[in-house]
């Protein structure tokens, strides 16, 4: 047997090589776009921009390629304003590393950003130290117009423009091409949101970077309607003062027409009003108002605010119309329906909850797993079962089987790897495969499992997971949890539930009758589905296939396997159905077919596993009583 090489500690720049993540040269630059809910990893050097560095990517160029006529907006996660939008020609130095842009598409108004214009090379090539960036909100002060595109403006709050050392502000926004003629052809001005200063657009953008401002059109401040100072403080509190006036009228108008039926006051002089009449007073308006006094109160606010508000008739007609009938149900002092609701609503919400003492539990589990990566292609996921041995997929390492069934490919396990500066630990596999099953006939035992020895001479530090399984048949309702890499990413965890067997078929037929772009049918589906496997509802697709399974009780229950997949008409990827197979078949497959050595370890590993758990047996007794002593009292 050859010498293991010893544990290699990988750092960041590793990490992407080993995920597959080429670099070409210069220095090296990662992000991630997000499109809908699915998220794809981009490397690139520093001075290309955000499109051509999207361009490199297949996933990117297909989703692009079905809204060539829109204009794309690119929002950022990070920098000083979270959501702001950049330009398709924002240089990639100025993002900050990882960090993420969703990209959406709207209908093109003329705005030339939509087709992107070619940048000169002096702009590309540039180094981030030549770099200003700032943000402007995309609705200006006085209601002017700031975008060319009007949905841009409703769909984002600051747009992010970029410009090179010594560059007027003019320049920047005319080149940027998202903003409206008419700033140009006005004096215009930017207020700085956070200070209180003016700049004028003929000024470089030297000094301004990061800042947040509002444009501001010079002429409408000067116009001569519009009081002084001192002028427009009287003029807002005459103005508010007249409100609060219509509104006091209207509030007592109302409460006089709530009051009709009610008792009335006694006169002034009469102050001998025994305690029974008052109480009998009392008594009356709580019947006559009740809890509605309180609800028709709100009532009246609202249909105050609809009445001296700008919206359009019709619209007003319909919210009025919408509240009256609303509060008539609040009102209702037994409304079965809505409480019915509101029961069902939480008893959803209840399902979602977790123990902390689970989420610990899972977050030690954790470690144990990894990534199997293949020279620098990640494959998929993997855990540490027991002693030095590795459980994936079968389908997960099926291309680098040999004839020989030996593994090709210089396989590595990947420990760590919870964030992108993650220092992980790469061990390496020995070729020789210690079980392996890829079985897709129901009657020779449907399985999908391989077993990795790990070629190391040391122990490994992480938790094995097999210590974790009970003998014991595989829920068949409840929630589980699911531990792994999603697309090869960082590591991540879901809650979901299993579908029972006996609702497998109507949980097919939901999907497809809700979502009709679904290539299946049930006759495809749900055939497929065997005995050993658990199924559930699972946003863990490619690349979490080897993940662990765990029950309620955080018992290790079984591993990922697939599902029926597919993708939406905007490219995202969804599943009728996911499953897992059972840790119990499994494991009873693996005593039955691995090499003789394997065998024996596990049997070892297990005999030690039911000595510990009967040494343990007597406390575990005594804590019971103890607990069920104090129950009673």
């Amino acid at each position: 047997m050859s010498e293991a090489p010893p544990p290699k500690k990988m750092k960041q720049t590793d990490i992407r090589t080993l995920l597959g993540h080429p670099h070409p040269e210069g220095e090296i630059h990662v992000f991630q776009f997000r499109i809908g809910y699915k998220k794809h990893k981009v490397a690139c050097t520093t001075s290309q921009t955000v499109l051509d560095a999207l361009n490199e990517n297949d996933a990117f160029k297909s989703h692009h390629n079905k809204h060539i006529n829109k204009e794309m907006i690119i929002q950022r996660a990070k920098g000083k304003v979270p959501g702001a939008a950049v330009k398709t020609d924002f240089p990639c130095c100025l993002l900050e590393n990882d960090e993420i842009l969703d990209i959406n598409f709207i209908s093109n108004k003329g705005n030339i950003s939509a087709n992107q214009k070619v940048v000169e090379p002096s702009v590309k090539l540039s180094p981030i130290s030549k770099y200003k960036a700032f943000y402007i909100r995309t609705r200006g002060k006085k209601m002017i117009r700031v975008m060319k595109n009007n949905e841009l403006a409703l769909k984002v709050d600051y747009v992010c423009v970029y410009a090179l050392k010594g560059e007027t502000l003019k320049s920047a926004l005319q080149r940027d091409g998202r903003f409206s003629d008419e700033i140009f052809s006005s004096p215009c001005e930017l207020m700085d949101i956070f200070k209180d200063a003016s700049y004028e657009l003929s000024l470089p953008v030297d000094s301004l970077s990061e800042h947040l401002f509002n444009l501001y059109v010079q002429w409408q401040k000067q116009t001569s309607f519009i009081p002084q100072s001192s002028a427009v403080n009287k003029y807002e509190k005459a103005n508010l003062y007249a409100q609060w006036q219509k509104r006091k009228s209207f509030l007592s108008q109302s409460s006089a027409e709530e009051d009709e039926e009610a008792p009335a006051d006694p006169p002034t002089g009469e102050r001998h009003i025994n305690e029974k009449q008052k109480k009998k007073r009392k008594e009356m308006r709580k019947t006559k108002k009740g809890t509605g006094s309180l609800t028709k109160r709100r009532m009246i606010d609202i249909t105050w605010n609809l009445e001296n508000s700008s919206i359009l008739p019709l619209t007003k007609e319909i919210l009025r119309a919408q509240c009256k009938h609303l509060f008539e149900k609040l009102k209702e002092p037994n409304n079965s329906e809505l409480k019915k609701l509101f029961e069902v609503e939480y008893g959803k919400s209840m399902k979602n909850f977790c123990e902390v003492s689970i989420m610990k539990e899972l977050t030690k589990f954790s470690d144990s797993v990894c990534v199997i990566v293949s020279n620098i292609s990640a494959k998929g996921t993997g855990f540490l079962l027991f002693d030095k041995f590795v459980l994936t997929n079968a389908h997960v390492v099926k291309d680098l089987r040999s004839q020989e069934g030996k593994l090709l490919g210089n396989l590595q396990a990947v420990f760590n790897y919870e964030h992108v500066k993650s220092e992980v630990e790469c061990l390496p596999f020995k070729e020789d495969l210690a079980a392996y099953c890829y079985e897709k006939d129901d009657e020779n035992g449907l399985l999908d499992y391989a077993l990795l020895e790990l070629n190391i001479d040391e122990d490994v530090k992480y938790p094995e997971l097999l210590s974790y399984y009970k003998q014991t048949p595989p829920p068949r309702s409840g929630g589980i949890y699911i531990v792994g890499h999603p697309n090869c990413e960082t590591k991540k965890m879901e809650n979901c539930f299993i579908i029972e067997t006996e609702n497998r078929l109507q949980a097919i037929n939901n999907h497809i009758s809700e979502n009709p772009i679904c290539p299946y049918v049930p006759s495809r589906c749900w055939p497929y589905l065997h005995e050993n496997q658990i199924t559930y509802d699972s946003c863990f697709f490619h690349g979490s296939s080897g993940s662990p399974v765990f029950d309620e009780q955080c018992s290790l229950i079984g591993v990922h396997t697939g599902g029926f997949h597919y993708e939406d008409n905007s490219g995202e990827s969804r599943s009728v159905i996911e499953f897992c197979y059972s840790m119990q078949s499994i494991r009873k497959n693996i005593l039955e077919t691995a090499r003789p050595d394997v065998k024996k370890v596990l049997q070892e590993f297990e005999r030690k596993k039911v000595n510990i758990c009967v040494k343990q047996e007597p406390q575990q007794e005594d804590v019971s009583m103890e607990s069920d002593e104090s129950n009673e009292s």
